[in-house]
């Protein structure tokens, strides 16, 4: 069995290819839960939404690529959960931001505060992980017995 990271980062992953296939296939129907008119949902609105979900996609490979143990997993593995940290740092301060006058964005106040608890969790693992316990993104085994064996020589 794996590590706790390990895990971490293939159900982050598989959540994130998940909810940005929804975004990239079905953007209509992502959208029309989340504004606050019954009005059709305008074509640019859906290809950004679209656009979303594959950005969510894309960031969904350097994750894919931390999983397996290697020398330079750690320094991989804390550059992947930074940037992904400084995305969700961006995304709960545009919505809380839009939150403030939501009727100009056309979002229901319900999506914004939605969307700001949806990136939390994220934001807070990640900084866990990064910050207060990067021990836990280090190698295990075999890789890390071969980090030491070279430092020694």
């Amino acid at each position: 069995m794996g590590s706790i990271i390990q895990f971490a980062l293939v159900t982050e992953a598989v959540f994130n290819v998940l909810g940005a296939l929804l975004f990239i296939v079905f953007p209509q129907s992502c959208l029309s839960h989340a504004v606050s008119s019954s009005s059709p949902i305008p074509g640019c609105a859906a290809l950004l939404c679209q656009v979303f979900g594959a950005i969510v996609l894309s960031l969904s490979v350097p994750l894919l690529l931390c999983v397996p143990e290697s020398n330079a997993v750690y320094e991989k593995r804390r550059i992947v959960y930074k940037t992904m940290a400084a995305g969700e740092i961006a995304f709960i301060i545009l919505f809380l931001r839009a939150s403030q006058d939501y009727v100009e964005t056309g979002f229901t106040p319900e999506f914004l505060t939605k969307s700001v608890m949806a990136f939390a969790p994220a934001l807070a693992w990640h900084s866990y992980a990064v910050f207060i316990n990067p021990a836990i993104m280090r190698t295990v085994g075999v890789a890390a017995s071969r980090i030491d064996t070279k430092k020694v020589q």
